[in-house]
Parts: C-alpha cells; structure tokens; sequence
C-alpha cells in the first residue's frame, strides 16, 4: 500500500558519512557489478534542468544500471550528471563505480539531500529486479553537489524492497 498523501520528515544526519552503493556493499563483503542498460547524452527538460542547475536546452549523462550484490538484483538507478561529469562516459560502468571515477577526476560527490518513499513495483523494476507486480519497493531521489556546492548529479534509486534495508541513527539536539 503507498499513501496518496504524504508527510516530508526531515532529518539531519551530520554525521553520516555519505557512500556509495559499490563502497557500502564492498565493504559488507559482497561482490559488486552492475548491467548498464543506458548510457550517454540526453536532451533535458524543465525538471533536470532545475534540480542540476542548467542552462535551457543544456544537454545532460544519463545512465541506467541495474546494481547487483553477489549477483543478486539490489537496485536500478537512473543518474543524471552534468557535462562536466563526461569522462564518466569512458569508463566501463558494469565494474567501476561512478562517483570513484568523478573523484579521480576532480568532482568528488561531497553532499547529498534527497527523499525515501515506498512505491509499488512496475513493469521495469519486474524485469530487472526479479520482484513481483505491485511489491513493496524503496526509492531514493536524491541530489549530489560537488565539494564547492555545484550540483553534479541527481539519481533515482529503486531497491528491491526484500533485498534492501536503510539503517538510521538520529540524535536529538
């Protein structure tokens, strides 16, 4: 079941180390690979353009990958980046990790701010998460600045709501 209304509750974790889907799972031990199902330039539109800060008829790196954890489909991602995030379309994106690549050059992912809601699975998340019609998935939408607070890149993120659990520790001020 996913509410048609929903309440934002925002929360601060200042302490929280922003990572990514290949550190985070390499580090519990598990192999990581991904299926690139896309990848290279997109035209915007209104929304891209908004949340990555860019001129009207900017051109946008779109890439779509399926994100696998000891072979097991953990996520699809859809990522935008900005065309300073180009050098990324060199790279084959099945076995290195992206915001790896953007470090080396020069665009390290410092802040995120982003939003988790729970949605049912469609045909897409079917194919190529292997979960059923109308499950439970988790969807990140999230925004990625750059260490000068440059916006470089925004992702959507749907995991496997049986494969996938987001651990948080809040403290109260």
């Amino acid at each position: 079941f996913v509410y048609a209304r929903m309440i934002s509750a925002v929360s601060q974790c200042s302490d929280r180390e922003m990572r990514s889907f290949t550190s985070e799972m390499t580090e519990r031990g598990y192999r990581v690979r991904s299926k690139v199902l896309e990848q290279g330039w997109v035209t915007t539109d209104p929304q891209l353009r908004a949340d990555l800060a860019l001129a009207p008829r900017s051109r946008a790196i779109h890439i779509e990958r399926v994100r696998y954890a000891d072979d097991v489909p953990m996520a699809m991602e859809r990522t935008h980046l900005t065309p300073r995030c180009s050098a990324v379309l060199e790279l084959d994106l099945s076995t290195a990790s992206l915001h790896a690549a953007l470090e080396e050059h020069g665009i390290p992912p410092t802040e995120s701010f982003g939003s988790l809601v729970a949605v049912l699975a469609g045909p897409a998340d079917v194919k190529h998460l292997g979960v059923k019609r109308g499950s439970p998935l988790l969807v990140e939408v999230r925004r990625i600045d750059d260490q000068h607070g440059t916006r470089i890149e925004r992702t959507e993120t749907r995991y496997a709501g049986n494969e996938y659990v987001f651990d948080l520790q809040l403290r109260r001020h």
